[in-house]
């Protein structure tokens, strides 16, 4: 305990000397000189760019002169502004993302539900031939055979026995935090009586959810379910009898006429243009829709009563899992491939995108970490290894990086304080942009350091934070400008949302680069001038390590070797 107490007390003190005259380091250092633009009366600056190296100046001074002070102030402000995390949310409807409330769209879908009420929400199934040779144009078969059809009736009864539980607590649970399960009547023969899919039992709790329970019915109790089986009533027993010597209700006659033999099983005609697909839009080439019909189109309207929203949704989620699994085996079994869309996969894939790039963005502020860390640093000289541990600026890089990190947190968090929510947009685009931008002040403060004349750290610090702080200012300003007046623009709430994140993410940016990054510059640069090892400052290394400053036309470039005069 004692031995660490003196390591730190050391440490502070060569850090406190450092800071105030950058002794010790002299005749290790030959600098690149260049005056101070305060000083230097021979060049004319604009009152308003004189007057902003002044505050720049005064403002570098106290960050070099009290590096803690300033990196604790800009930690409580960030954490301030991530405070409004609370109330984040990601918005995955598409109604709330690219429909603004006073758009014209906006208006005539309000009208429509105020007089005939929302529109249900749509389920649907296309079950299609395989390419292959046949007589429908473009190389597929015809879906209207015997075989096909007994499928179609196969599926339905899977979906009609498709169960979905609603679970409170426990479980598996959807991305709309509804716990499901599945139980589909044909896996009782492999899993047990009552077994789902799920390998759980129907009576294990919950609220069980079947189409009928959630469909829309407008006459009567019958689903409203569009598919070529309503010609039959949905009834496999009424299409075995029409198909049988003598039988009426076949599809071609069903097809030429609305007959009252082929009415659905909710009291409708039967469109063939609405339940079959495939076949050709130009008269011309269309012969019948037995011959040139590729496609079954199901589609199951579910009602849009809010009080069942949730109850829809969680059927959805399972009969999702139904596609995917024995309906797409049913199919292929057929030489029959199925494809399907509900209400939510918009949504679902919504929620899907806005994770999937979570490894992308790590990986990248990584890289970027990787890139700043050779890039501010130098290469050792030949012979002298360890002074890769000096030289390098992994810790300068990792706080850079940080920085950038926590102006993205900081700017969700005051957007999400104000009711605004977020998008996929701002996920994915906004990390990019502002580490960006956060960068390249990055090397811009580096480097104008580097160009600074010899003398105390705080000055030096001082004296670049005035040369470059007005052009960064200029540039963030332009910046933030341009997505404000996005938001102040832009209809659309998702650009909206983009566009006021991403200016608060910039300022956000813009004032800790030019604060908490002055400060670990500061930091960083006492290390490299008292030979400390980077990440580990406690260590020293031997004073028979040199760093090298050449003059101007002899400055060494980022990871050249060049030996001291």
């Amino acid at each position: 305990g004692g031995g660490a107490r003196g390591v730190l007390t050391r440490l502070r003190g060569s850090l406190s000397g450092d800071l105030k005259g950058g002794g010790g380091v002299a005749d290790d250092l030959e600098d690149i000189h260049e005056a101070n633009p305060l000083d230097d009366r021979s060049v004319h600056y604009p009152p308003v760019e004189r007057a902003l190296q002044a505050v720049y100046y005064r403002l570098g001074l106290a960050c070099a002169t009290r590096p803690l002070h300033v990196l604790t102030a800009s930690l409580l402000l960030v954490l301030l502004c991530c405070s409004g995390l609370a109330w984040f949310r990601v918005e995955t409807d598409p109604h709330m993302l690219w429909v603004g409330p006073g758009s014209l769209a906006a208006r005539a879908k309000a009208s429509y539900d105020a007089s005939f009420g929302p529109f249900y929400r749509i389920t649907q199934l296309l079950v299609a031939t395989a390419p292959g040779p046949g007589g429908a144009p473009g190389g597929r078969r015809s879906i209207l055979t015997r075989e096909t059809i007994e499928v179609l009736f196969d599926m339905h009864a899977a979906i009609d026995a498709l169960e979905a539980r609603m679970e409170d607590d426990g479980g598996r649970r959807t991305r709309d935090g509804i716990g499901i399960g599945v139980n589909v009547g044909d896996d009782s023969a492999r899993n047990g009586p009552g077994v789902g899919v799920d390998g759980r039992h129907a009576s294990d709790g919950g609220v069980t959810v079947r189409l009928t329970d959630v469909c829309f019915k407008p006459f009567g109790g019958a689903c409203a379910t569009q598919s070529l089986a309503q010609y039959w009533a949905m009834d496999r027993a009424k299409y075995e009898a029409a198909m049988a010597p003598g039988g009426k209700a076949t599809p071609e006659y069903c097809f030429d006429r609305w007959f009252v033999e082929c009415r659905s099983d909710y009291g409708a005609p039967v469109d063939p243009k609405i339940v079959l697909g495939g076949f050709p839009s130009d008269p011309s080439r269309f012969r019948n829709y037995t011959a040139d019909s590729t496609t079954f189109v199901v589609t199951l309207p579910l009602s849009s009563d809010p009080t069942l929203a949730a109850k829809a949704a969680a059927w959805e989620a399972a009969l999702v899992q139904l596609a995917k699994g024995p309906l797409r085996e049913m199919a292929t079994a057929a030489n029959l491939t199925v494809s399907f869309s509900t209400e939510r996969s918009v949504q679902d894939e919504l929620a899907r995108e806005s994770t999937s790039d979570a490894a992308t963005v790590a990986f990248s502020y990584l890289a970027m970490l990787l890139y700043i860390a050779l890039a501010l640093g130098s290469l050792p000289r030949p012979g002298r290894p360890l002074e890769v541990l000096v030289l390098s600026r992994a810790s300068l890089g990792l706080g850079g990086v940080a920085i950038v990190a926590a102006s993205v947190a900081g700017a969700l968090g005051l957007v999400s304080a104000g009711g605004l929510w977020c998008t996929l947009i701002i996920m994915e685009v906004i990390p990019f942009l502002v580490l960006a931008v956060g960068v390249d002040n990055m090397f811009v403060l580096a480097h104008a350091l580097q160009r600074q004349s010899p003398g105390p750290l705080p000055e030096r610090v001082a004296s670049a934070l005035a040369t470059v702080g007005p052009s960064i200012t200029l540039a963030a300003a332009c910046e933030a400008a341009a997505f404000a007046l996005g938001y102040a623009l832009a209809p659309m709430p998702a650009v909206r949302n983009f566009s006021l994140t991403a200016a608060l993410a910039v300022v956000l940016d813009f004032a800790l680069q030019v604060t908490a990054f002055v400060s670990l510059l500061t930091l960083d640069t006492a290390r490299l001038e008292a030979r400390r090892v980077d990440c580990a400052p406690c260590w020293v290394l031997p004073a028979t390590l040199r760093l090298w400053r050449g003059r101007k036309r002899d400055a060494p470039q980022p990871f050249e070797c060049r030996e001291a005069p």
